[in-house]
C-alpha cells in the first residue's frame, strides 16, 4: 500500500473517534464558561476556556500535524539513506516506496 493512500485510509478510519473524544469535553464545559461569575468562580469559568482551548487545539493538531510530520519524518529517512547508500555503496541504493506525481 502507497504511503499516501495509507495515511489517507488511516485518516477516514480515526476521524470520528478523534472528533467525539474531542468533542465531548468541549461541549461539556461549555455551561462551565456560560455560567454567570456569582454562581461559579472566575477560576471555574478560565479553566473551561482553557480546557476547551486546548482540546480545540490538541484535536487539530491530531488531524492535521501528526500525518504531515509523519509524510516528512518518512521523507528524511529516505533521503538519509539514500545519501548513506551513495556515500557507501552507489550500486545497492534504495528504492524510494511510492512515486513522485508532481
Amino acid at each position: 500500500m502507497e504511503r499516501t493512500e495509507a495515511l489517507l485510509l488511516a485518516a477516514r478510519h480515526r476521524f470520528r473517534p478523534i472528533v467525539m473524544t474531542s468533542l465531548t469535553p468541549i461541549v461539556g464545559m461549555i455551561p462551565l464558561t456560560m455560567a454567570s461569575a456569582s454562581e461559579m468562580g472566575m477560576s471555574f469559568k478560565s479553566f473551561g476556556y482553557m480546557l476547551i482551548g486546548g482540546m480545540t487545539s490538541a484535536m487539530l493538531f491530531t488531524l492535521l500535524a501528526v500525518p504531515v510530520f509523519y509524510t516528512l519524518i518518512d521523507d528524511s529517512r529516505i533521503a538519509i539513506s539514500n545519501i548513506l547508500a551513495d556515500t557507501m555503496n552507489p550500486a545497492q541504493r534504495p528504492k524510494p516506496d511510492r512515486v513522485s506525481v508532481t
